[in-house]
């Protein structure tokens, strides 16, 4: 697999999540961790982070989202963290008992004005507190042939 994540940079005026795709695409790239890059337009944009993530060992998974817009963050396919409006920065946290091995991650976020603010933790098992864990993203996972 391929570290880092893919990210499209979208631009428009939303109110909600519901709206993200009305946003006009503007940039794809590849980033390491969870962060506002740079270049991003001052206010009205949108963010799509997807790839996997890595879990080091099987157990209970802490994830703490906090953004200022919206947010929603998925794993596995299914809504995680829902973060979701216009508001100042606010945490949303969850645990969750996840297998070792790599998961389907997407990340949503939206900022219209003012403050713009994006994070995630990570806390599992042994390996602790991973503010944005850069390291434990990856872009494509290449499935094993089947016998």
């Amino acid at each position: 697999p391929e570290p880092g994540l893919d990210l499209e940079i979208r631009q428009g005026d939303i109110h909600s999540l519901d709206q993200f795709s009305s946003m006009k695409p503007h940039r794809r790239t590849t980033v390491s961790k969870i962060e506002i890059p740079e270049g991003v337009p001052e206010d009205f944009f949108g963010l799509e982070f997807s790839g996997y993530l890595l879990i080091p060992e099987t157990g209970s998974c802490n994830f703490s989202l906090l953004s200022d817009d919206g947010s929603r963050l998925y794993l596995n396919d299914s809504l995680l963290l829902d973060n979701d409006g216009i508001h100042s920065i606010r945490p949303v946290s969850c645990a969750v008992l996840l297998k070792k091995g790599m998961h389907p991650f997407r990340l949503l976020f939206f900022d219209r004005l003012h403050a713009q603010s994006l994070e995630m933790i990570l806390s599992c098992g042994k390996a602790g507190e991973i503010n944005n864990p850069e390291g434990y993203f990856f872009r494509s996972v290449k499935k094993e042939p089947e016998k």
